[in-house]
């Protein structure tokens, strides 16, 4: 069988601070599948591009982070209602300084979120999905996100 030619390798990065994650908004639904309300920050990879390195850029470029800890912490395929194969690797990164964002201004703006008081799944794009990672990554984890 033949590989597919329509492929999205894509990353998202859960950042974290203590008890709190970082969701945040796009002005621009088209460049993300037309899909409204709250996403982990998130992108698709470059050519050639190390999906760790994805991770850290998408931090770097959307809130102006900087930082050198990344984990991937699970990795998902699945088929896209484009019909594109996509495989999603998800990260995580540890906040140290919650103030200090520069964020870029394609994002309708990040908002920090308590993990026991999260957006309902209806304020979440792809219904909910970034809910589901957040879960996902808290069991992998073994409960500490």
């Amino acid at each position: 069988m033949d590989a597919p030619h329509n492929v999205k390798l894509v990353a998202d990065i859960a950042y974290v601070n203590d008890d709190a994650v970082l969701l945040t908004r796009y002005r621009d639904p088209a460049a993300y599948d037309n899909q409204q309300g709250f996403f982990l920050p998130n992108d698709l990879l470059l050519e050639r591009e190390d999906p760790a390195d994805a991770a850290r850029r998408i931090l770097r470029d959307q809130l102006g982070v900087e930082t050198g800890a990344v984990e991937l912490v699970f990795a998902e395929s699945f088929t896209g209602r484009d019909r594109t194969w996509h495989l999603a690797l998800h990260y995580v990164a540890s906040a140290e300084d919650v103030e200090a964002l520069d964020v870029a201004s394609h994002l309708a703006g990040p908002e920090w979120f308590t993990l026991d008081a999260l957006p309902e799944r209806g304020e979440v794009a792809h219904g909910g999905w970034a809910l589901g990672t957040l879960e996902r990554i808290r069991l992998e984890r073994a409960g500490n996100i």
